[in-house]
């Protein structure tokens, strides 16, 4: 007969363990090469995208996982794993931010660090699409805001899975 920390335990097992699974696998179809993903995702813009919004800023935007985060999301209960998020601005002024991301079903909910915002990563075929609220980044000459309106919809990028020059982080 079973004792309560063994049902205790059998039931975590139970629950956690497909989870688990199921994140290792997202992980590993989005950001593993072997497994048809990639370890970087970015899009370049130019004057026709900022044509048709002159309001964009931006000149590229990458997202990478970071290194040793496939250990990190196949054995860790929290299923977490890093990221690095890189942007340019048309001005040619480079930021960098580092966060988590936890699989949320069939998305990534990421978080940058010191209070830098939040992104949600979504599979778009073979693509990703980022979707956020707000990433705040600091850097110089000025800092980085990538805002929407309050109460607006969120601020989209589809970032490219064969994206070699904002995908050139290093």
């Amino acid at each position: 007969m079973l004792s309560r920390k063994g049902i205790f335990a059998a039931a975590i097992l139970i629950f956690a363990l497909p989870a688990a699974v199921e994140a290792a696998t997202l992980y590993q179809r989005t950001f593993i090469e072997k497994y048809r993903g990639s370890e970087c995702y970015g899009r370049e813009y130019g004057p026709a995208q900022w044509r048709r919004n002159p309001k964009l800023k931006i000149f590229s935007i990458a997202v990478r996982s970071r290194p040793k985060t496939m250990s990190t999301v196949v054995n860790s209960s929290s299923r977490l794993f890093g990221v690095e998020l890189a942007v340019t601005t048309r001005a040619g002024n480079e930021y960098r931010a580092l966060g988590d991301c936890k699989p949320a079903g069939a998305i990534f909910k990421c978080t940058l660090e010191s209070d830098g915002g939040d992104f949600k990563l979504i599979r778009a075929g073979r693509n990703l699409k980022l979707e956020t609220r707000r990433i705040e980044i600091e850097g110089f000459p000025s800092d980085l805001s990538i805002t929407s309106a309050r109460k607006g919809p969120t601020r989209s990028f589809t970032l490219f899975a064969d994206a070699a020059a904002p995908c050139d982080l290093d």
